[in-house]
């Protein structure tokens, strides 16, 4: 699950934690990852926290392939990692604030869509800024 320290990607580490899923809990904020994933380990349930830039694509490959050894299978991906960007009208947008929000909430995407597919056996979910494909 990307973007899972804080909101909802939390709340949704949480329910699926409850409904037994083991969650690989994954983020570029370390402190509140690790907070959570001693949070679902403490209340019973299975989580390992990795941290994660979507927008890199070896370190994606690196923590996919990571995940799939230490649960087994990946049954569930939750692309929730996203940001706003900046506040501000867009002809004052400069080239490097568009595309750091480009390469973390599309091309991120794709990498986590492309390398998910080499880990995942059996039925698989995947949910992706709301869109949910079976």
């Amino acid at each position: 699950m990307t973007g899972a320290a804080l909101g909802i990607g939390k709340a949704t580490a949480l329910l699926i934690a409850q409904q037994g899923a083991k969650v690989a809990i994954t983020d570029i904020n370390d402190k509140q990852g690790q907070n959570l994933t001693d949070e679902i380990n403490a209340a019973g349930g299975v989580a390992k926290y990795w941290h994660l830039e979507t927008s890199n694509e070896d370190n994606v490959q690196q923590v996919f392939s990571e995940v799939a050894s230490e649960f087994g299978t990946i049954d569930i991906l939750v692309n929730n990692a996203g940001i706003a960007g900046v506040n501000k009208p867009t002809h004052e947008i400069t080239k490097i604030e568009w595309e750091s929000l480009m390469n973390i909430n599309v091309t991120g995407v794709l990498y986590l869509a492309s390398d998910e597919s080499k880990f995942v056996t059996g039925t698989e979910l995947v949910i992706d800024g709301g869109y949910t494909c079976q």
